[in-house]
């Protein structure tokens, strides 16, 4: 019984560390949700890249569509994500530039893009990265900016690290799951 248990929990492990190399791209473009329930509308193109020989995870960011002026840009981080410090801007033709792209706080528990001058109405942003050794998790993030004299504050999904505690509680307790299965099916 205890060599099933065991059996179950390392096959468990052994499948969630395989290689990145086993893992394609992860890709989604969300529709962000203004607060308050206005009409503004804007497109966040997020995904991950598993760098296989560094070991760790890009994650890029796009403002692609939009029908308001974008001033801020920011994704939430768990804490314990495993970021490398490493991020960067990826110029894109009629993107706009950030001013600033750096993680806030310490720990980080956001990355955050400021632009001035604005991604203006039906413009997109350069393409921002960042690096973490965690897989990806859906997370959320936020954009603001105005049109005239209205502020807009919109929420979306993206894709962001999920922390390594979780990782292994999941692990854990999917094997513990395994084991109970296969205890009461005995």
């Amino acid at each position: 019984m205890k060599k099933k248990w065991l059996g179950a929990v390392l096959g468990t492990l052994v499948v969630f560390s395989l290689p990145s190399s086993a893992i394609t791209t992860w890709d989604m473009t969300d529709a962000f949700d203004e607060l308050g329930g206005s009409t503004a509308s804007v497109s966040v193109h997020s995904w991950v890249e598993p760098l296989v020989t560094a070991q760790f995870y890009r994650y890029n960011y796009e403002i692609t569509s939009t029908s308001v002026n974008i001033n801020w840009f920011s994704v939430g981080l768990l804490q314990d994500c495993g970021l490398t410090g490493s991020r960067g801007v990826t110029a894109t033709i009629g993107g706009r530039a950030p001013l600033l792209w750096d993680f806030m706080d310490t720990p980080a528990s956001s990355i955050t893009a400021l632009f001035q001058p604005q991604v203006a109405a039906n413009g997109k942003s350069y393409i921002l990265s960042f690096e973490s050794w965690q897989a990806p998790t859906v997370g959320s993030a936020m954009v603001s900016g105005n049109t005239n004299t209205q502020f807009h504050s919109l929420v979306g999904n993206v894709f962001t690290p999920i922390p390594e505690p979780v990782t292994v509680t999941l692990l854990a307790l999917g094997a513990v799951l395994i084991g109970r299965k296969r205890k009461l099916s005995d």
